[in-house]
């Protein structure tokens, strides 16, 4: 039994890749369902960990871990939301140049505003207080 959900974990795994310029790689968030962690910051320690260990092995962190971002689309009319973005960029906790995007939609004239992952992530930590 347990050799055939290590089998349906591997599939399943591999089947979760991404492939760019001939390099494997799987997305942060993704991994957090796949590895059954309910919540993100339990899962960011279990990445630490892992970063921890490279170290530790003398392998090179950047290596095997890239910083990358993914655009998320941070709905309007969250107003506690809206509060705690502004004040993450106020504080100069995050550069709001370098962290937020203007796409422009076919159904407006306005251009709208993507925020990447960091700022998701840094406002989660104020909601939640991690």
């Amino acid at each position: 039994m347990e050799k055939e959900i290590i089998n349906r974990l591997n599939k399943t795994f591999e089947e979760s890749a991404y492939v760019q310029d001939g390099v494997e790689y799987w997305l942060a968030r993704e991994l957090q369902v796949l590895l059954d962690y309910a919540q993100w910051r339990n899962f960011l320690n279990a990445v630490e960990k892992a970063k921890q260990s490279c170290k530790t092995t003398g392998e090179t962190v950047a290596d095997h871990f890239a910083d990358v971002s993914k655009m998320v689309r941070i709905e309007r009319g969250r107003s506690i939301i809206v509060k705690h973005t502004a004040k993450i960029f106020s504080e100069g906790e995050l550069e709001e140049k370098s962290n937020v995007q203007f796409l422009h939609n076919a159904k407006s004239d306005k251009p709208m505003k993507f925020y990447n992952l960091n700022v998701s992530i840094s406002v989660e930590k104020i909601i939640w207080k991690v």
